[in-house]
């Protein structure tokens, strides 16, 4: 069994297909708890329209952000060994859950979690990700493959204790992850205080906590870049004041991950009002 934490915003356009590709893996043995962060649009009236006893909704009545929605989500329903993540304008591969579960089951137990590799699309001829990929691109869409393993000592390696080089390394497309659940216990989840940027840190403190990353060398993940994601917008994106101010508020804890030492969070996340609904009847 494993759980399964989506978290979405005004993603109508493409909510369906995402929570269609994880109800339909191989690997049916999980539950699927879907944050909805307070959408303006059709978003929930469309994951309504699912019927399927593994699917629970969470309907928050104010805006949080997807990190605080993590930390909820783990804190208040996560029971299982492993938790995996998924965002929610992209699609699974159906065979994505067994590959992961098998690669775990066999690994080392300091493997904290395993990600995939990813099969970038878009749908906009201007609009190309901000992403690094060696393979050529083919009708709106090219392969990216992440590092296959990562530890604290191979990424210093890499950066030379760049501290910003180092946080903006590739270590894991965010959506493709399964975790061992203990490790994000261990760490004390996501940095529920920033709406963006958080990826990095959470990968960044498990490598420093003494913990190993890898990536499977396989497609198992489609990520979908469009014009409303948060890393396209000029207030939040790659290359935004914003991002570059929440870097810089906490490399004093890349050098501490650097050194070994584990920094670990509060698994935070805002009062806020909150229906639950199962999703069958």
């Amino acid at each position: 069994m494993i759980d399964v934490i989506l978290s979405c915003r005004n993603t109508e356009k493409y909510i369906q297909e995402c929570i269609e590709s994880i109800l339909s893996q191989e690997y049916s043995q999980f539950r699927l708890f879907v944050f909805d962060d307070y959408s303006t649009d059709s978003t929930v009236e469309k994951i309504k329209t699912f019927n399927d006893q593994r699917l629970t909704l969470v309907e928050s009545k104010k805006n949080i952000g997807t990190y605080a929605a993590k930390n909820f989500i783990f804190n208040n329903f996560i029971t299982s060994e492993y938790v995996a993540l998924h965002d929610a304008d992209d699609i699974s591969l159906s065979s994505r859950f067994n590959i992961q579960l098998k690669e775990l089951a066999t690994t080392d137990p300091s493997v904290a979690c395993i990600g995939t590799s990813v099969l970038e699309f878009w749908e906009m001829e201007n609009f190309m990700p901000h992403t690094s990929s060696s393979f050529p691109v083919t009708e709106k869409s090219r392969i990216n493959l992440y590092p296959e393993k990562i530890t604290i000592d191979s990424l210093v390696n890499d950066h030379s204790c760049d501290y910003i080089s180092i946080l903006k390394s590739k270590m894991c497309m965010n959506g493709t992850v399964i975790f061992r659940t203990s490790a994000i216990r261990d760490i004390g989840g996501w940095d529920g205080r920033t709406r963006f940027s958080g990826d990095s840190d959470i990968f960044l403190r498990l490598l420093g906590s003494g913990k190993t990353i890898k990536n499977i060398q396989n497609v198992l993940y489609k990520r979908r870049f469009h014009e409303s994601s948060l890393t396209a917008s000029s207030d939040t994106g790659i290359n935004s004041a914003a991002r570059t101010k929440y870097n810089d508020s906490i490399l004093s804890d890349v050098k501490k991950c650097i050194d070994g030492i584990c920094v670990k969070r509060d698994f935070f996340y805002p009062t806020f009002e909150y229906m639950v609904t199962k999703c069958v009847e």
